[in-house]
């Protein structure tokens, strides 16, 4: 009867049948500072890797799970899907987790995922239509707002990089306009400009 009454579903669109293992380990590795060796698919190359990782955090975004570690093969601290790990093990060695490394601070300045050492401030002027919207609540712990006369909205938010962003902004399509950054306002443009072309066709 609740079941008819309260619903709630969070969508889940990795697929993860076989990763009961990995998941077991990777729960472990985190809570007891495990090492582990994975066979990783990385998206960019398009090829499987072979990495050591720290394990620190397993967390759940946008429909999938995360893996967040130090990765000994790019020397810095990574976020990995955990449905593109082909592979994995305890590597038998134990590391220390850094006292100054927090999961928030990792996420700090990320839109969603990604987090970088450069923060680029993306201004958006969003159509009076939405504007409710994003009054009713806060997207990004950086943003602010201005309401325009008109009705329309500026929002801005400062995000390590500009990739995750650019893909939520589409979106809106063309109820959302890039003020800044210029490079942000010219890829936006160049993305308008081949779907203008593609349905052309």
């Amino acid at each position: 009867i609740i079941g008819e009454r309260i619903s709630v579903k969070v969508d889940m669109y990795a697929n993860y049948a076989g990763k009961t293992t990995t998941f077991s380990t990777l729960e472990k590795a985190v809570r007891k500072n495990l090492q582990v060796l994975v066979r990783y698919f990385s998206l960019s190359s398009g090829q499987v890797q072979s990495r050591a990782i720290d394990p620190y955090a397993l967390l759940f975004r946008r429909h999938a799970w995360y893996l967040v570690g130090f990765c000994h093969l790019r020397g810095e601290v990574r976020t990995f899907r955990v449905e593109r790990i082909r592979s994995l093990k305890l590597s038998g060695e134990r590391f220390k987790r850094p006292t100054d490394f927090s999961l928030e601070g990792y996420l700090k300045n990320a839109w969603e995922l990604h987090s970088g050492k450069e923060v680029v401030e993306v201004k958006l002027l969003f159509d009076s239509r939405l504007a409710p919207l994003f009054l009713e609540g806060k997207r990004h712990p950086s943003q602010k707002l201005e309401k325009h006369p008109d009705g329309r909205l500026m929002f801005s938010v400062k995000v390590a990089g500009t990739e995750e962003i650019k893909r939520w902004i589409l979106g809106f399509g063309d109820q959302a306009e890039v003020m800044e950054p210029p490079e942000l306002r010219r890829e936006m443009a160049e993305v308008a400009g081949k779907l203008k072309e593609r349905y052309r066709r």
